[in-house]
């Protein structure tokens, strides 16, 4: 399954707006077998109100680019295949 996010916090957070899409996206992160993250770079530089979960919870991070090393260290960590379309 595909989710987006509208923000993504340098310590792995999940952000976004909206209470609903939030729930949904938590539903399939519960549910599906495997989920994919699909965000470009500028959502490491946005904040939102909500938490739909955490980077660690996705199996798969597809981003234009990722520049940082927090967020590249948990992928690592936890086993989260980083796909980068751009790399710098």
């Amino acid at each position: 399954a595909v989710i987006g996010a509208s923000a993504i916090d340098h310590d792995g957070a999940l952000l976004d707006f909206d209470f609903r899409e939030v729930k949904v996206a938590q539903a399939i992160i519960a549910n599906a077998r495997h989920v994919i993250l699909v965000s470009d770079q500028t959502k490491f530089e946005r904040t939102a109100p909500v938490r739909i979960g955490h980077l660690s919870q996705v199996n798969t991070f597809i981003t234009d680019r990722c520049e940082i090393a927090s967020v590249r260290k948990i992928c690592q960590e936890t086993e989260v295949q980083l796909i980068e379309t751009s790399p710098a």
